[in-house]
């Protein structure tokens, strides 16, 4: 039976290999069916079964849809069923707020319901501000297609945005500078139609892990030693237009221990901002954080496919590279028994446990740590641990600790490589009950690697591993190490890094061999 169609109304050829892309990866292409292209649509066919489609789930479904708006401006995406009518779903700028966030999508620029074009010209026929019909369109040209709401934070996607000559020569003809009267303006606008009161503004901008070559729009405050490594991944280059965020990011201040940070926090001296997805709540600083929506596929899949390899509920889970918990609130979600959670920058082990209180965990569940010879309080079930992950051999070797692992997490950009051997060597010394370990290996690599990435990667993880048993063997006095079998079990995307780079998980499995 013929599965249910994707229709966008629209005659760019160029299209149709994203939208082919965004399908296949959501793993509901049809590609028995040919595509159909002709000068007024684009027809894609799917396997989604007609019968038991139901458009109000592919209606609700942000995913699908905000993957098809980054790349499509179409004035209409229709459903087509066999058993069914054409199904209308009129994306002309739209609000989605459910379990994976909130997120509003402009969707055409020439759409009388922008609404930023609407605050746009409401708020210049209000001051009277008279504006030529060419200047008018390079106004509403740089304007974002799309922009997030994190309470109490807009995040515009475009740096171009507010921060140009045009809009300044405009907005200051008479001298008077009318840009923050306008974004107090804009804010009311958007306030009127969500339920969480927003208050600043942001132009987002890449983090750079390798600042040597960064021509961003802030210096960059030395964050080790080698004052071109951001090791501590702090969105330097993030442009602030309006209100106060608060304590900034510099030399010193990058630095605070956590206490520190506790007395600002409670001076009221610092912005906090969040999101929510699937009913998880994230909260960090933007001066000192980074946030990424994209990752919520890899959310997705730890709240979902992981139980199909190995089970997150009654395991013990390490991260080691945490942040803000993108990764570990979805494994406290999903019931991991104890989870070992390490990042060197303060600021996001402060964020992690904002988050931990603000999803109704108590404190008592949980212990900050911030000394290599700390004793480990074995009635907590989260450890978050402000060090290089390296110590995390030391801390659990000085307290005996004994794992029934499941998962590591290994989420850091462009390469988590130099942590390979430390999560294997956590495996053989410190798992004890475990059958099988997954590592879940983030990467940056080119799109002409995914298809060869994963054995590279199984035959690296084999060697790594030979190393460790034989080390092991010496280190315990000829103690027979455990033996592992090693299997790269998949590659998933994530989201595109840069253009020609993906930013992938690679799922490794080492299975105890009896």
């Amino acid at each position: 039976m013929k599965g249910v169609e994707l229709v966008v109304l629209h005659k760019q050829k160029q299209l149709i290999k994203p939208l082919k892309n965004i399908l296949e990866n959501l793993k509901i292409l049809d590609k028995r069916n040919k595509i159909f292209v002709d000068e007024t649509r684009i027809v894609i066919p799917t396997v989604v079964n007609a019968d038991a489609f139901q458009i109000e789930q592919y209606q609700q479904n942000s995913e699908i849809i905000i993957e098809i708006l980054r790349v499509c401006d179409a004035t209409d995406i229709l459903w087509i069923s066999s058993n069914l009518n054409h199904i209308k779903l009129n994306f002309k700028g739209f609000t989605v707020q459910n379990d994976q966030g909130l997120e509003h999508i402009n969707h055409k620029y020439g759409d009388d319901k922008n609404l930023l074009i609407q605050a746009l010209n409401k708020f210049l026929r209000l001051h009277k501000i008279e504006v030529m019909n060419d200047e008018h369109q390079k106004l509403i040209e740089c304007l974002p297609k799309r922009f997030s709401f994190y309470p109490p934070l807009l995040l515009i996607n475009n740096n171009n945005t507010f921060n140009n000559k045009k809009w300044i020569q405009i907005f200051t003809r008479q001298r008077i500078s009318l840009l923050r009267v306008f974004y107090e303006y804009l804010l009311g606008e958007l306030n009127k139609s969500i339920k969480e009161r927003l208050s600043h503004i942001a132009l987002n901008m890449p983090i750079i892990a390798d600042v040597s070559t960064d021509k961003g729009h802030n210096k960059e405050p030395d964050t080790t030693e080698d004052s071109s490594k951001n090791v501590k991944r702090i969105p330097v280059n993030l442009i602030k237009i309006y209100g106060d965020f608060g304590v900034e990011a510099n030399n010193e201040t990058i630095g605070y221990s956590v206490h520190h940070i506790n007395e600002l926090d409670g001076q009221k001296k610092l912005f906090w901002c969040k999101s929510k997805q699937f009913n998880v709540t994230q909260v960090w600083n933007p001066n000192f954080n980074m946030f990424s929506r994209g990752n919520i596929k890899e959310k997705q899949r730890i709240l979902d496919d992981y139980q199909k390899n190995c089970g997150i509920e009654g395991k013990d889970v390490i991260d080691l590279y945490c942040g803000i918990g993108y990764f570990s609130l979805f494994y406290l979600k999903k019931k991991c028994s104890r989870i070992f959670c390490w990042d060197l920058n303060s600021w996001s082990i402060k964020s992690f446990e904002k988050s931990l209180l603000a999803n109704k965990y108590s404190s008592d569940e949980y212990q900050l740590i911030d000394d290599i010879h700390c004793k480990l309080d074995k009635s907590k079930r989260i450890y978050l641990v402000n060090e290089n992950n390296l110590c995390s051999f030391e801390i659990f070797k000085n307290n005996n600790v004994e794992l029934d692992l499941g998962h590591i997490n290994l989420g850091l950009l462009p390469t988590s490589s130099h942590s390979w051997k430390l999560a294997i060597q956590l495996i053989q010394y410190f798992n004890h009950f475990s059958d099988r370990v997954i590592l879940h290996i983030h990467e940056n690599i080119s799109t002409q690697e995914i298809e060869t990435f994963g054995g590279g990667l199984e035959e690296k993880l084999r060697v790594i591993y030979n190393e460790v048993m034989e080390a092991f063997q010496t280190d315990q006095s000829g103690k027979r190490a455990v033996a592992y079998d090693v299997r790269f079990l998949g590659l998933f995307k994530v989201k595109t890094y840069a253009p020609g780079v993906w930013h992938v998980v690679c799922d490794v499995g080492l299975f105890r061999i009896t």
